[in-house]
């Protein structure tokens, strides 16, 4: 006890103190997690598992990310193409509109009040085509000529209104999968740092493997592919490259079908769908072969192994087949 300080004191005094230490130990065991939830610090290996298992995520997000990018861009291309046809029509169609407003003008000027309201008020084209004819207003070869650019210009207006539709909904699919991108980013930026903090492992990024040279039984193109994907063995996963740098999965099969003449999308999925398909029991050195139902892939290179960028965090690495759910295979053409 204190000298000077009254008994009844130095128990309140204790009971503080003791609060205090308590209340530090729980400081210490508990910790914010990514979501903003306080709890128990996550051990060396649940970060760990969480690190993976969000960079699986992340990356499987990124090629969805990828095809909805490539299948947008194939649309808007379509929407101009489509948008270059309507204006052949429009441009032959404006001369017979502007010709209808100078015989407008003429019956509003001259008091013929039928041929005025026929054009001003007939409603569709093919009202006031109508109108027209009855009123004799343009010539017969005129009118049919008209009609005729009308008709065909109809089901380039239905398809442009469907388009422009289609491309509304990608643009919005685009938009919800870079938001989800973004998110997972974010998160494993959080649990990258934990794992920092704690010193569990240092950063993959920095863990470079030196790149092995092929000296395997393929030939022609298939060997120009593999030679390539071995050269860039230890380079960094980074999103939405190919090369020369850094490359994500879809963009390293891209950049090793370039050296070979074949120009494919930065998809796995786009990939997948747009080359000859070859089953998991005929594979050859150079095919592209995709895991996790599509959102991953690499390039097969011999005896069960691939080539390929893993996930963020992490680099181009030579890996046993096995170690992913085979989902197909490709042999670009």
């Amino acid at each position: 006890m204190e000298e000077g300080v009254p008994p009844a004191v130095e128990p309140a005094r204790s009971l503080a103190r003791r609060s205090l230490v308590l209340a530090a130990v729980a400081a210490t065991a508990l910790a914010v997690i990514p979501g903003g939830t306080a709890t128990a610090a996550p051990t060396p290996a649940e970060i760990e598992r969480n690190v993976s298992a969000l960079g699986i995520k992340l990356n499987a997000t990124n090629e969805q990310y990828n095809s909805a990018n490539v299948l947008l861009a194939q649309s808007r291309a379509r929407q101009t193409a489509l948008a270059a046809q309507i204006k052949t029509y429009s441009v032959r169609t404006d001369a017979y509109e502007k010709r209808v407003g100078e015989i407008a003008a003429a019956a509003y000027r001259g008091g013929n009040p039928s041929a005025f309201n026929a054009i001003m008020g007939g409603g569709s084209p093919d009202t006031v085509l109508q109108q027209l004819a009855v009123l004799d207003i343009l010539t017969r070869d005129q009118r049919n000529s008209l009609a005729g650019l009308m008709e065909a210009k109809k089901p380039l207006d239905a398809a442009k209104r469907k388009l422009d539709a289609e491309v509304l909904k990608q643009a919005a699919q685009e938009k919800k999968l870079r938001d989800s991108k973004t998110q997972l980013n974010t998160d494993l930026v959080k649990w990258e740092g934990m794992r920092a903090q704690l010193g569990t492992r240092a950063s993959r990024s920095t863990d470079r493997e030196p790149a092995p040279v092929y000296d395997g039984p393929a030939t022609g193109r298939g060997a120009t592919v593999v030679k390539f994907a071995y050269a860039q063995i230890g380079k960094p996963y980074v999103f939405g490259a190919d090369g020369p740098g850094s490359f994500d999965c879809s963009g390293l099969t891209l950049a090793a079908w370039s050296k070979a003449g074949v120009s494919l999308p930065h998809s796995a999925r786009q990939q997948y769908n747009q080359e000859p398909h070859v089953s998991k029991a005929n594979l050859q050195p150079g095919d592209i072969v995709f895991f996790y139902e599509f959102s991953h892939n690499g390039i097969y290179v011999g005896n069960g192994k691939v080539v390929h960028a893993p996930e963020p965090g992490d680099n181009v690495k030579l890996a046993n087949m096995s170690v992913m759910p085979f989902a197909g295979a490709a042999r670009p053409s």
